[in-house]
């Protein structure tokens, strides 16, 4: 995949997410994500990604949960139960799993889904995603059907030919995978390397003939025994990861710093999505519409003397700020409004306090403070 964008980076604006929230799936009591994120990162760069490429980490866009949310509606737990790398790690847990590897593929499409503006945008991927690929299509259309426009746009899918899957050392009918201890580590060091090499199976024929359709390879390579040619393969390995590695060191003591301006431009890119998906909806264009009528004349919506059917208990000179909400399980025809009291002194819970600030972005009010709302 990275070989295929390197040829792309130039002509296309090129998105590289860092799956944090995906490496979820299977709970992990000591592991250092963020000096994960960061390697990685500094990885990516490293294999000759230029800085235009916007890399950023996926846990920093909360929108991905959200449209994530927005999908999960429009597909059944049998059909994600169905899915075939689900079923396959469901057999490698004891036949067990959980919702994160349940929902992984819904995730996945609003991974895809978030950013993709038209067409003739690419999203590149392995041979493995296939499957997912087509339940995101799926996804898409149904979701654009049942709202009756076209909220999410359906790139083109790019599986290269080249690399789409490398095949383990241990077993080579099988993916190579960290998991199973079966592959080259870009930061291995030579010697690493060259006993890997060493230890990776070759079929029984002393004599190397895998490359014979490469006919450059094959006029250097056909005289080799195995254990030469693979010596080999080790040495032009090795001089490869030699440069990522160089560049790698280079980009690791800044890569922080260039993560947070890209997790900042993604940030504005997904809300701006995520705004004009839920603006096209009617049940939230008409709120929004009614908001924008009644903002006009004063700064807290609604009014108190508005405000009645849901509020015969409450002293209505108690309630500081109305919050808008919906019970899960209603449709949106029937959802009720929120209200809280916040008086002074009477702390607001944790969970709500980003709640209270971003109305305050919202309706262009100050943030509240100790004095009067919350902590």
């Amino acid at each position: 995949v990275i070989h295929h964008i390197l040829k792309i980076q130039n002509d296309y604006e090129v998105i590289i997410m860092i799956a944090d929230l995906h490496s979820l799936t299977i709970p992990k009591k000591e592991f250092n994500y963020q000096t994960k994120v960061f390697e990685m990162a500094a990885l990516l760069y490293g294999c000759g990604l230029n800085e235009n490429c916007k890399i950023y980490v996926q846990s920093s866009v909360s929108e991905h949960l959200e449209l994530m949310n927005l999908l999960s509606p429009h597909i059944t737990v049998g059909k994600l139960g169905d899915m075939i790398q689900y079923k396959d790690k469901v057999e490698k847990e004891g036949g067990t799993g959980n919702l994160a590897l349940l929902s992984y593929p819904v995730l996945m499409a609003a991974d895809i889904f978030l950013y993709t503006e038209q067409e003739k945008d690419l999203v590149i991927v392995g041979q493995d995603q296939k499957q997912h690929l087509e339940l995101a299509t799926d996804l898409a259309n149904k979701f654009n059907n049942f709202y009756g426009k076209e909220l999410l746009k359906l790139p083109k899918s790019v599986i290269p030919e080249l690399g789409a899957k490398i095949m383990g050392l241990k077993n080579p009918e099988k993916k190579m995978s960290k998991s199973e201890n079966d592959y080259i580590g870009l930061l291995d060091t030579p010697q690493t390397v060259k006993e890997k090499f060493k230890k990776a199976k070759t079929d029984s024929d002393k004599n190397n003939t895998i490359y014979r359709e490469i006919s450059k390879v094959e006029k250097e390579m056909k005289k080799l025994n195995y254990s030469e040619f693979k010596d080999k393969v080790a040495e032009i390995v090795n001089e490869k990861l030699g440069i990522i590695q160089k560049r790698y060191s280079n980009y690791l003591p800044k890569i922080s710093e260039i993560l947070e301006k890209n997790n900042q431009y993604l940030k504005n890119l997904a809300k701006k999505k995520i705004t004009k998906q839920e603006s096209q909806k009617n049940y939230f264009f008409s709120l929004l519409t009614k908001i924008d009528e009644e903002y006009k004349n004063y700064k807290c919506w609604p009014r108190k003397e508005n405000v009645f059917r849901l509020f015969r208990e409450i002293s209505l000179d108690k309630i500081k700020v109305v919050i808008l909400g919906q019970d899960p399980y209603h449709l949106p025809e029937v959802a009720d409004g929120l209200a809280f009291s916040t008086q002074k002194n009477n702390y607001i819970p944790a969970s709500l306090k980003n709640i209270f600030l971003e109305l305050s972005q919202d309706l262009n009010c100050s943030p509240p403070t100790k004095s009067n709302l919350l902590p």
